[in-house]
């Protein structure tokens, strides 16, 4: 639990220092007021890190002092160069060689910014600020820099906090929730990454304490992502196996989390841990849907063959829709290809549940051919729905090619009502009936018809 000490008879340094000290003995013993039951303690989370101890990070080695002769005002020299590519490669590598005693130039610097400053020379600039007063660079990165930029800036200047001083930063956060702001989500990332790389304890028992939410969840995907990119996937995924049983929930959304990040950065081994885990009763659940989604994104009809030979169920069904939309986004030509090649006629079972999205999708382009995908569905409610929606679509475009269907097909008076008097108010509809019968009753359907049940909404009023 993190509490912040108020009390007038303690002064504000006091209370600080309290606050800290039971911070930091939440996160050593890894207590919450989130723990999932009453009576033993939880076991401790295992150290994200090879043989406990931190990596060192990735940030350059600044001297303390700048060297001798160096010129006035070099930094802001150095930005009058007006080819880009110059100007950012020529302050990448003055940066490095600079002591605290250019933090003045750095300070004005970031002060004087203008038309052509890009965000390349301005996050150089914060993260050199960020070594050397990591708090104040990083509030100045989420509140004052510009609004374009404070993404992009927040994220290594934090971290660069975090990574010396998580504690602080912890309960900066904290103070924040009250009134969270554009960049809250990415100051918790940014928590994370920095906290990674810190020799200061508690970060995985920190990251437990935090809850069932999307904080924790996004949290617990930033320690995995920087662990495969240290470690790799083994380590990783070994790290998330041996988490306890006895907290269901945090072991799970690690579960979860790792399938989103395997599936980005290590496909191979993403879908050889879904061979392990998808279909565990306890630790399989949401796993496969995003691991075939990535994998749709990168080979689309390699996705499509794993999802066919997976077990049936709701979990895999949802899967198929997942992957669809990667697949769709990624490669939408190279999809209908694929789907033109084998035919509605040819549509297996397994692909029942993305059908809704196929024929929707082909029916933008082709409505006959949509239509033909609608056909294909077995579900009467879920063919009948997407008949009218490429209907639909197919009126608002070519509305006289869409009612000569209409008249020559005959689809039913529910559908042919739907589609037609789609988006029209009643009033409308009895002022102008036409087109239709004189006078429109709209079809009301008997409660117990279960597969139309859903066509009992009246028109919009």
């Amino acid at each position: 639990m993190f509490l912040n000490i108020e009390s007038s008879a303690m002064s504000k340094p006091g209370r600080r220092f309290v606050s800290l000290s039971l911070t930091a003995l939440t996160l050593l013993t890894g207590c919450s007021e989130n723990a999932p039951a009453p009576g033993a303690p939880l076991e401790p989370v295992p150290s994200p890190h090879v043989d406990a101890k931190p990596p060192v990070a990735p940030v350059p080695d600044f001297p303390d002092v700048s060297p001798p002769g160096r010129p006035d005002d070099i930094v802001n020299k150095t930005l009058e160069e007006m080819e880009f590519f110059k100007r950012a490669e020529t302050l990448a590598a003055l940066l490095p060689t600079l002591g605290a005693d250019a933090l003045p130039d750095v300070k004005t610097a970031l002060q004087r910014m203008d038309v052509n400053t890009q965000i390349i020379e301005v996050a150089l600039l914060a993260r050199f600020w960020s070594h050397h007063e990591p708090r104040e660079a990083a509030l100045w990165a989420s509140n004052q820099a510009p609004a374009a930029f404070q993404t992009a800036l927040t994220l290594p200047t934090l971290a660069e906090w975090a990574r010396k001083d998580p504690y602080t930063v912890v309960e900066h956060i904290q103070s924040m929730r009250a009134a969270p702001g554009a960049n809250t989500a990415v100051e918790e990332i940014a928590l994370v990454r920095g906290w990674f790389y810190s020799e200061t304890p508690g970060l995985e028992n920190y990251i437990r304490s935090l809850g069932v939410s999307q904080t924790r969840q996004r949290a617990i995907r930033t320690l995995l992502r920087s662990m495969l990119d240290e470690y790799g996937p083994e380590h990783t995924i070994a790290w998330t196996e041996k988490l306890a049983d006895d907290d269901h929930k945090f072991r799970l959304a690690a579960f979860r989390q790792l399938s989103l990040e395997l599936g980005v950065t290590h496909l191979e081994e993403a879908i050889a841990w879904c061979h392990k885990w998808c279909d565990d009763e306890t630790m399989g659940d949401g796993l496969r849907k995003h691991i075939a989604q990535q994998w749709a994104l990168q080979d689309g009809e390699g996705a499509m063959d794993f999802l066919a030979k997976s077990p049936r169920n709701a979990e895999s069904d949802i899967a198929n829709k997942w992957a669809f939309r990667g697949w769709y986004r990624h490669g939408a030509l190279e999809m209908r290809a694929w789907l033109g090649e084998m035919g509605p006629e040819n549509a297996e079972p397994w692909m029942q549940s993305m059908l809704e999205l196929v024929s929707v999708d082909m029916g933008h382009a082709d409505p006959l051919k949509g239509l033909a995908w609608a056909n294909a569905i077995k579900d009467p409610n879920d063919r009948r729905r997407t008949t009218i929606t490429v209907l639909t679509n197919w009126r608002r475009k070519k509305p006289e090619e869409a009612d000569a269907w209409l008249d020559e097909h005959k689809p039913g008076e529910v559908i042919t009502s739907r589609v037609r008097y789609y988006g029209r108010k009643r009033a409308e509809i009895q002022a102008d009936p036409e087109p239709g019968p004189g006078k429109i009753e709209y079809p009301r359907l008997h409660a117990k018809d279960t597969e139309l049940a859903e066509y009992e909404k009246p028109i919009v009023e």
